[in-house]
């Protein structure tokens, strides 16, 4: 039997302080298992296996990351219905605050 490690947490990390979200969401894309393999492809398969920023297909080579619609520290939480799958460089950009086009998750 593999032993599985678990990333730790870092102490200082508030879910509710603005600052620490992408910290979060990172959390999210690191945990691997069989639970959040299906998460994922359902997340893939409701978004035709695109980002829905840049409508650009999403795979192995480009990398994804798991974006929350409405942050924790607005009261999001990580259910299915708030997440989506975004390229890392689209996420990087909305969280600078330069992605300011609609996403077009509206529609799932």
């Amino acid at each position: 039997m593999p032993i599985v490690r678990h990333p730790k947490i870092n102490s200082d990390a508030n879910p509710y302080d603005p600052t620490h979200e992408t910290y979060f969401e990172s959390r999210l894309d690191v945990l691997v298992n069989s639970r959040n393999k299906e998460r994922l492809h359902r997340l893939l398969s409701r978004q035709n296996g695109e980002c829905l920023y840049c409508k650009e297909k999403i795979t192995a080579k480009t990398g994804w990351n798991i974006h929350r619609l409405v942050p924790l520290y607005l009261g999001g939480d990580n259910k299915a219905s708030n997440t989506v799958v975004v390229h890392p460089y689209c996420h990087n950009s909305i969280h600078r605050g330069q992605n300011t086009a609609a996403p077009s998750y509206m529609a799932l």
